[in-house]
Order: C-alpha cells, then sequence, then structure tokens
C-alpha cells in the first residue's frame, strides 16, 4: 500500500472513531447499534463527525419519544400536548 492510501484509512478510522464516540455521548441507548451506512454516508458528503451524530441522535429521540397518554382536560383537549382527543 502506498502512503497516500494508508493516510486515506487512517482519516477515516479516525472520523468513525469519532462519529461512533459522538454518537454513543448523544444517544447512550445506540451503545452497540452504529448504522455504518449511515456513517459511511455522512463521511463521503464530507459532514463532521459530531455534526452527523447529532443529527441521527436527534432522529432516533424523536422516533421514540414516548407518546402522549392525553390526559383529558375537561374540554376535549390533552393536558400535555394541547391536542384534541
Amino acid at each position: 500500500m502506498s502512503k497516500r492510501v494508508d493516510t486515506k484509512i487512517i482519516a477515516r478510522s479516525r472520523w468513525y472513531a469519532a462519529y461512533e464516540a459522538a454518537l454513543v455521548a448523544e444517544c447512550p441507548r445506540l451503545a452497540g447499534k452504529v448504522d455504518w451506512d449511515t456513517a459511511n454516508y455522512f463521511f463521503h458528503l464530507g459532514r463532521d463527525a459530531k455534526e452527523a451524530a447529532t443529527l441521527i441522535a436527534r432522529r432516533f429521540n424523536e422516533e421514540h419519544k414516548p407518546r402522549c397518554r392525553h390526559r383529558d382536560d375537561g374540554r376535549g383537549r390533552c393536558i400535555d400536548c394541547d391536542e384534541f382527543i
């Protein structure tokens, strides 16, 4: 292998390590469950590892946010989320 290929591999490895560390720091539930295809996509886009991890953690937390239990306020609206029941 040439020196240039080695430095590319090292840079990619460092980016992946930084991405995984930032992702687990943002959302500990994702430890050991990193979607490497998504990481690879962000790497090739040239995104910063921390920025990409923050985006994915935010999406994961939104998708897995507990749903409102809809407590009625007596007027047909939920006390917590203000939606109509």
